[in-house]
């Protein structure tokens, strides 16, 4: 009968014999020396220079924060004194006016709009604030400037709209500003004459009723147009037909009509017609460009066309 015995169990843990003794594992890590090591702690260690130098800056930081708060303090502690203390507050006798040009202006008038900004603070008077308070009354004004006089006064220099015609109506006479204001009129300022016809008037104006600005336009570019080009033509009389809305000129005992919703194209087909020489202008009472794409002409030896034009203009 065989014997039965379990195979021989090999402990694990027991060191692997070889035939020329133990087998021991070699560790690939290297140990640091106590040389090495000091040196490494050498160079992780900060030098006292860099805790001077932090501590510079932190102070540095501290004095500018502090420095800025203090600046902004005084700041405001200026301009809160510069808008409420009396002490800048617009004095009537310190208000100087300058008019440009002084003929045009009333003064007494402006003195006594402006007064109305008395005690209030120079700083806090607006340019534009001015401006509205004058133009309101006195619509040719074209700018203000202002200009403060520490500690309580303003300097407001004031500008017209240049007069460009003297109008008149009627037997009234008045000064016809840029944009189209009538103004009184004052003899030394020179400008051309205009007679104006037929003025449509806003009962609260009366004969200071404004031209519009757009027609205004229209006349100033005409003019220049006609002088311009028709040198040889010179304007004997100019009149302005509000109503109508015509411009009618005077040369050489010839009377030239346009109207101002096409004034620009009418007056340049007349002076392609005159310069190629295509129409006698000597021999017409009247030449009315008004018409599209025609001309109507009529001879001054036609009893007819003096008493058209009385008939329709009542001249």
């Amino acid at each position: 009968m065989k014997k039965f015995s379990l195979p021989k169990i090999q402990n694990p843990f027991r060191k692997k014999q070889s035939s020329d003794g133990p087998l021991w594992k070699i560790s690939t890590k290297i140990k640091t020396t106590e040389e090495s090591a000091l040196i490494k702690s050498r160079k992780n260690k900060k030098p006292w220079t860099y805790y001077v130098a932090a501590a510079y800056e932190w102070v540095r930081n501290y004095v500018r924060t502090i420095g800025w708060v203090f600046l902004v303090g005084i700041v405001g502690l200026f301009f809160f004194i510069l808008t409420t203390t009396p002490f800048f507050q617009l004095k009537p006798d310190n208000i100087d006016i300058v008019l440009r040009p002084e003929p045009v202006f009333d003064r007494n008038a402006i003195r006594s709009i402006l007064g109305d900004f008395a005690g209030k603070n120079v700083f806090s008077i607006s340019t534009q604030e001015v401006f509205q308070s004058l133009s309101e009354s006195i619509r040719h004004i074209a700018s203000v400037e202002k200009t403060i006089l520490l500690p309580d006064g303003i300097r407001v220099t004031v500008t017209s709209f240049a007069p460009s015609y003297r109008a008149f109506i009627g037997e009234e006479v008045f000064l016809l500003t840029e944009n189209g204001q009538l103004i009184a009129d004052i003899p030394e300022v020179e400008a051309p004459a205009l007679e104006i016809r037929h003025l449509i008037s806003d009962p609260s104006l009366g004969k200071s009723t404004p031209i519009l600005i757009e027609d205004m336009a229209v006349l100033r570019e005409l003019l220049q147009l006609w002088r311009q080009n028709l040198t040889e033509y010179p304007i004997n009389a100019l009149k302005f037909y509000d109503q109508e809305k015509e411009i009618h000129i005077v040369s050489k005992d010839t009377l030239y009509i346009f109207g101002l919703g096409d004034g620009i194209a009418q007056i340049n087909t007349l002076i392609q017609l005159i310069k190629n020489e295509k129409i006698n202008t000597g021999r017409q009472y009247y030449i009315d460009m008004r018409l599209p794409k025609r001309i109507y002409t009529c001879a001054r030896d036609e009893s007819e066309c003096a008493r058209n034009i009385t008939r329709i203009y009542g001249d």
